[in-house]
C-alpha cells in the first residue's frame, strides 16, 4: 500500500453474501468499507463484519430516497483522514484495466495530477451459473475474482429493453472528499449537481465500473422477484420500475439478458494465460511487444509448456517453488496458480516491475515473494546486468549486449535462510544466463535439504562451455540428484507451442546420454530430481 493515499468505499447492502466477498477482497487496500444494511437476512453483514469492515445497520426496508440520503451524507465523515471516497451499489466495482487490484497506485497519480473526481464508464457483467461459481473457486485460492468476468456487454441490456439511456450507469462515483462540499446524488445516484470547494479536474481516462449484476440465470430470477416485492411500495413514485414485472416477464427477459452477452476485454497490458491443460487462467503482464516472449504470448502460444507442464506437477498447497532468474514471472505464476508457495527473484528493473505487477494483478501478495535481486554466490555485492533489447529474459551477467547496464545488488539462497518445514517439497527453477555455477554456490547448505526435491536448470552452450555444463551435473549428482530428464532441447524443440497436460516426462538421461545431447544442442532445460 501506498504510504501517502488513502481511500474508503460506502455502500447499501441488502442480501448479497457472495458479493460482499467481492467487495472485500476488491478494495482490500481501502482503509474503510462501510456497508448500510437494509436488512439483510443472509450471512452477509456476518462476513463484512468478519473482514474487519463497518456494518451500520438501517431501517428493514429499501428505499430509494433512504438510500440516495445515506450516499449524499455519509461520507463527510470521511473528509479529514481520506483522499478519495467511492460512492456506490454492492454490485459495482471500480476498476483500472491497466492496474488491475491496483486501486492504490492509480489513485496516487490521481493525488499528484489534482483529479477531484470522475464518472466511470460502465460494463453489465453477464455470467452463467457455473461462471459464478468459479468466481467462488478464485476467491477460495486468493485470486483476484474480476479475472472471470470476460462476458458482458457495454450497454446495459435492461436499459435497452426500457428504453432507458442505454449507458446510464456511467455514474459519478469516485471524488475527493476535500473537493467537494455537497455531491447531491439523484435517485439511483445515475447523476449529481455537485458543489465544488476547489476547481474541479477528471482524468482524461474514466476507469470502469464492472456491473455485477448478472451472476448466473438462477441467481438473477430469484434476485428479480426478491427486489420486487422488496421494493413494490415505491412503483408509483416511479423508482424501481424496471422490476414490476410477472415471473414469465422474468424468464424472457433473463433470455434476452444472456443473448446479449459478448466477450469483452477490460485489460490493458495484460493477457490471460492457460500454463497447462486443465488450469484456471491467470494474468501476465506484458514486456514491450518487441520483446521475444512478448511476442510469443500475444500470438497465443505457452511459453516452455514442457517446463510449465512439470512446474504444474511438482506445485501444490504443500510445496515452495523458487524461482531464480523469474522474467515477467511465467512460472512462478503458473506454481502459484496450483496453490504452491513461491519466493521469485529477479534483478532486470523493468522485469520486475512486470512481475510485481502482475502478482497484483492476481491477488498473490500471500503466496508470493518477490525481490530485484540477483542470485550469486555472495550476498550484498554489486554487479552489472547487460541487458538484452529483444529479449529481456536473455539478459545476462556475463553477456555483453553493448546495450544499456544496470547496477543489480545479490543475495545467495543460504543468506536468505529459507525455511522448508512448512512444505512437503520444494522446487528451485534456475535461469540465470550463465550464472548457474555461482547460483549453485550459494546454496550449497540448501542443497542438503531433505526436502529440496527438484531442480530445474538450463543448459546453455552459448554462455558456458559443454565442459561446465557436465561439472553441473556431476555436481549435482553428488548431492544426490541422479534422476535427470530433459524438458526442452533447443533448436529441436520450440520455446513455445500449445499448453500440455501436467506431468513429468519419463525418459531419464544419464552424463553420456547428456554430453550427447550438448553436442548436438544450444541450450537443455533440465529436471533433476531426488527421493
Amino acid at each position: 500500500m501506498h504510504p501517502n493515499i488513502n481511500y474508503s468505499v460506502i455502500m447499501p447492502l441488502y442480501n448479497d453474501e457472495m458479493l460482499v466477498k467481492v467487495v472485500l477482497k476488491h478494495y482490500q487496500s481501502a482503509i474503510r468499507i462501510i456497508f448500510f444494511d437494509m436488512g439483510s437476512t443472509d450471512d452477509g453483514p456476518k462476513i463484512a463484519i468478519s473482514g474487519n469492515r463497518e456494518v451500520i445497520f438501517v431501517e428493514n426496508k429499501f428505499d430509494d430516497l433512504i438510500n440516495i440520503k445515506i450516499k449524499n451524507e455519509a461520507w463527510k465523515d470521511l473528509a479529514s483522514n481520506n483522499d478519495y471516497v467511492i460512492v456506490q451499489d454492492t454490485d459495482e466495482l471500480i476498476f483500472f484495466p491497466d492496474s488491475p487490484n491496483d486501486i492504490i497506485s492509480k489513485l496516487y497519480d490521481w493525488k499528484c495530477n489534482s483529479i477531484s473526481h470522475s464518472r466511470v464508464t460502465s460494463y453489465a457483467v453477464i455470467m452463467e451459473d457455473e461462471e459464478w461459481l468459479q468466481v467462488n473457486t478464485r476467491l477460495m485460492c486468493n485470486q483476484h475474482p474480476t479475472l472471470s468476468f470476460t462476458n458482458g456487454t457495454r450497454d446495459d441490456p435492461i436499459c435497452l429493453e426500457m428504453n432507458f439511456p442505454p449507458n446510464m450507469y456511467d455514474k459519478p462515483m469516485i471524488f475527493n472528499p476535500n473537493a467537494i462540499r455537497n455531491t447531491n446524488f439523484f435517485p439511483g445516484q445515475h447523476d449529481w449537481a455537485p458543489e465544488f470547494i476547489k476547481t474541479p479536474k477528471s482524468p482524461s481516462v474514466r476507469p470502469l465500473m464492472l456491473h455485477c449484476r448478472y451472476l448466473g440465470r438462477n441467481r438473477e430470477k430469484l434476485r428479480t422477484q426478491q427486489t420486487r416485492e422488496r421494493i413494490k411500495h415505491q412503483f408509483h413514485l416511479g423508482f424501481g420500475v424496471q422490476y414490476n414485472i410477472t415471473d414469465d416477464q422474468i424468464d424472457d427477459r433473463i433470455n434476452y439478458i444472456y443473448n446479449s452477452k459478448k466477450n469483452i476485454n477490460i485489460f490493458s497490458g495484460f493477457i490471460k494465460y492457460v500454463s497447462h491443460q486443465g488450469a484456471n487462467n491467470f494474468l501476465l503482464a506484458l514486456n514491450k511487444e518487441s520483446d521475444f516472449i512478448t511476442k510469443n504470448l500475444i500470438a497465443g502460444k505457452t511459453w516452455e509448456p514442457t517446463v510449465s507442464s512439470a512446474i504444474a506437477s511438482l506445485s501444490n498447497k504443500n510445496s515452495l517453488f523458487i524461482d531464480i532468474g523469474a522474467n515477467i514471472g511465467i512460472h512462478a505464476l503458473t506454481a502459484a496458480n496450483c496453490g504452491s508457495n513461491v519466493i521469485a527473484f529477479e534483478p532486470h528493473p523493468a522485469n520486475f516491475k512486470i512481475l510485481k505487477k502482475a502478482i497484483i494483478a492476481n491477488g498473490w501478495d500471500s503466496l508470493i515473494d518477490y525481490y530485484q535481486l540477483a542470485v550469486s554466490d555472495k550476498e550484498g555485492s554489486t554487479m552489472t546486468l547487460f541487458d538484452d533489447p529483444n529479449n529481456m529474459g536473455g539478459s545476462s551477467l556475463h553477456r555483453n549486449f553493448n546495450r544499456d547496464t544496470f547496477f543489480v545488488l545479490t543475495t545467495s539462497i543460504d543468506a536468505q535462510k529459507l525455511n522448508f518445514s512448512n512444505y512437503e517439497n520444494v522446487t528451485i527453477k534456475i535461469d540465470v544466463e550463465g550464472h548457474e555455477k555461482n547460483v549453485l554456490m550459494g546454496m550449497q547448505t540448501t542443497l542438503n535439504y531433505s526436502k529440496l526435491k527438484a531442480i530445474i536448470i538450463e543448459f546453455n552452450k552459448l554462455l558456458l562451455t559443454t565442459q561446465d555444463l557436465l561439472a553441473i551435473y556431476s555436481y549435482l549428482f553428488a548431492y544426490g540428484f541422479h534422476d535427470c530428464r530433459v524438458l526442452l532441447n533447443h533448436p529441436k524443440d520450440s520455446w513455445s507451442g500449445d499448453a500440455l497436460p501436467a506431468h513429468i516426462p519419463a525418459f531419464k538421461i544419464n552424463q553420456d546420454e547428456l554430453s550427447d545431447l550438448l553436442n548436438a544442442s544450444e541450450v537443455l532445460e533440465l529436471l533433476f530430481l531426488r527421493d
